[in-house]
């Protein structure tokens, strides 16, 4: 249908593929099942993030992105609350969030760091269980917005450069 589908194996998205109506017998396919051979519709159920190596949050470079949390590619855009549903800050990694962004079900393990820079604002969604584990080392140089989420630090947190808002647990 000329519509964004993505390939199972590696999760890359494939623009232009026609959809098949009907199987190699000529007998009509389900409509209500998304799956097209190796490909399903462009939205893929379950992205779950975690970093590769140290950097900015921005830099797509640094992550890496499963649909299973088992098999993990080069990632094609940052995560974010909205595209995402785990985001992991794996130990010896930091990351500096360089860009305003608001993130959701977030751990950073321990021995690793978690930096919001000087004038950005980090905000954490409210979701369901545990917003933000910082088992790890979580640094705030601009703004944390953590509203009524829950964040659970079990690591060192130091906004002395910056400012915690919002009314949930910390």
């Amino acid at each position: 249908n000329g519509s964004d589908w993505v390939k199972v194996e590696d999760g890359s998205v494939v623009t232009g593929v026609t959809e098949i109506t009907t199987d190699q017998r000529g007998e009509a396919i389900d409509p209500d099942i998304p799956c097209m051979g190796a490909y399903y519709p462009a939205e893929p159920p379950i992205s779950y993030y975690r970093t590769s190596v140290s950097g900015n949050w921005s830099d797509t470079g640094i992550w890496e992105v499963s649909h299973d949390g088992t098999t993990w590619a080069a990632a094609t855009e940052a995560p974010d609350a909205a595209t995402s549903d785990a985001i992991t800050i794996r130990e010896s990694h930091t990351v500096m969030v360089d860009i305003d962004i608001a993130i959701d079900q977030t751990t950073v393990e321990a021995g690793a760091a978690l930096i919001v820079d000087t004038g950005i604002i980090l905000t954490v969604a409210d979701g369901d269980g545990t917003d933000l584990t910082a088992d790890g080392d979580l640094g705030v140089n601009g703004t944390l917005s953590i509203g009524t989420a829950a964040v659970d630090a079990n690591g060192t947190v130091d906004a002395t450069g910056g400012f915690i808002t919002g009314v949930g647990l910390l």
